[in-house]
């Protein structure tokens, strides 16, 4: 009577095309269960995976049976079909290879990527035939057309659920337990490649863009100083390749990639107009005219942005303390691309005669970050029992002008009358 050893074990299926079984030459012998290895390409169907035993002992001796239970990645395969009774060229008449008779047939579940399948020898009355790799059933699996490529391990794993899904045992005699070896699979490709460069948009010279990064769907790589780039090794199809580089608007074109062949796609990227601050003054430089030593004149700067950001009016400062800045009365000011902001400077002449200084604006305009506006003015005194009209006096459309009437007596004065002309159509 023959005894039931239990197993709890794990066991790869590998899947490759083996022809005739091969015998062991190896000094040390391992009792195994082997899966070969396979490569085929997305689409293929019944590639036929050979499933080995390698026996030590003389069969009737030492394996008696096994039960198997393995995974697959159902992403990329799908199996079609286990094959029982596959002739072995070496000894045809040895053993026949049927399924398990205790409730072991085979199972497949390609939804999950599983499978479970019972082996059992019968002799054909020879037991003393030596060790060796026999062929015991082929595994005909179907390559997905969505398979990606890459290597797939066939898996047999120990403890992946309740029978059948995993019977998780394997008859053995006298304490012998095979090895259960893994396999691949792989999953071919059909590649070409994307090439091309990456210049400047309406450089004339053409202008190459260095260490742009072009990329589609997982390929990268960074042009030099050409504005050369090539994704190698891309598998067929079609890509939207985008390339994007520092300072540039980014691009995207689509590309179609054949077996063996470049395919070419050159990009021109528009350089990206950064937003920044521009400063305009309402004037360069002002007079004010002759101001009464005692009184004072104001004239407002107006300061403009005229750019695409913020500008920050980090400061008005005057070199004369008779030119004095008003408001505002605080920095830094900022002011919206579009908008304006004024700037009061008041002249107080401190002395007779002309005097001048000079106004400084500064800001984060890129290009301006200093203005200078150049100031000028009179201190006067009125002459005796005389009136007097200040010059200089200037004003813009819309403006409300204040003109002082300046006067001096050495006598005293009852009263007096003040007559003027101006232009109604200027003036009101």
């Amino acid at each position: 009577m023959k005894k039931g050893i239990i197993l709890t074990g794990l066991m790869i299926l590998s899947f490759a095309l083996l022809g005739s079984p091969q015998i062991a030459q190896a000094q040390e012998c391992v009792d195994s269960m082997i899966v070969s290895d396979a490569a085929a390409y997305p689409g293929d169907n019944s590639v036929v995976v050979p499933m080995y035993g390698n026996v030590c002992g003389y069969l009737g001796e030492n394996l008696d049976g096994v039960v198997i239970c393995f995974t697959f990645d159902n992403s990329a395969l799908e199996l079609n079909t286990i094959l029982y009774n596959v002739t072995d060229p070496v000894y045809p008449s040895f053993y026949d290879v049927i399924p398990d008779p205790h409730n072991y047939a085979p199972v497949i579940n390609n939804d999950e990527g599983w499978a479970t399948l019972g082996i059992v020898f019968r002799y054909g009355g020879t037991p003393d035939i030596p060790p060796g790799r026999y062929r015991m059933v082929d595994l005909v699996f179907n390559v997905k057309g969505s398979a990606a490529p890459g290597a797939y391990t066939i898996d047999l794993a120990n403890g992946i659920g309740t029978p059948p899904k995993n019977p998780d045992f394997v008859y053995l005699y006298y304490d012998v337990y095979p090895e259960l070896k893994d396999g691949t699979f792989t999953v071919l490709g059909h590649y070409g490649a994307i090439g091309g460069t990456v210049t400047e948009k309406g450089a004339r010279p053409p202008k190459p863009i260095e260490g742009a990064i072009v990329s589609a769907n997982g390929y990268t790589d960074t042009t030099d100083a050409m504005g050369h780039y090539l994704l190698d090794d891309v598998l067929v199809g079609t890509y939207d390749v985008i390339a994007t580089a520092e300072g540039y608007y980014p691009d995207t074109t689509e590309a179609i990639v054949e077996e063996g062949v470049t395919t070419t796609v050159d990009f021109a990227l528009t350089k990206m107009e950064v937003p920044v601050p521009d400063i305009d003054l309402s004037a360069t430089s002002y007079d004010y005219g002759d101001v009464m030593l005692g009184d004072s004149a104001d004239w407002t700067l107006y300061i403009y942005n005229r750019g695409t950001a913020d500008l920050s009016v980090t400061d008005v400062t005057s070199d004369n303390a008779d030119f004095g800045v008003i408001a505002p009365s605080s920095f830094p000011q900022i002011v919206a691309p579009g908008d304006s902001i004024g700037a009061l400077v008041r002249f107080k002449p401190s002395a007779l005669d002309g005097i001048t200084g000079t106004l400084t604006v500064t800001s984060n305009d890129p290009d301006e970050p200093s203005l200078d506006v150049s100031l000028e003015g009179r201190g006067v005194e009125v002459a005796a029992n005389r009136f007097y009209f200040p010059e200089g006096l200037s004003g813009s459309p819309g403006d409300t002008v204040v003109i002082p009437v300046w006067g001096r007596n050495d006598v005293e004065l009852k009263g007096y009358s003040v007559c003027m002309k101006f232009d109604p159509d200027v003036f009101e």
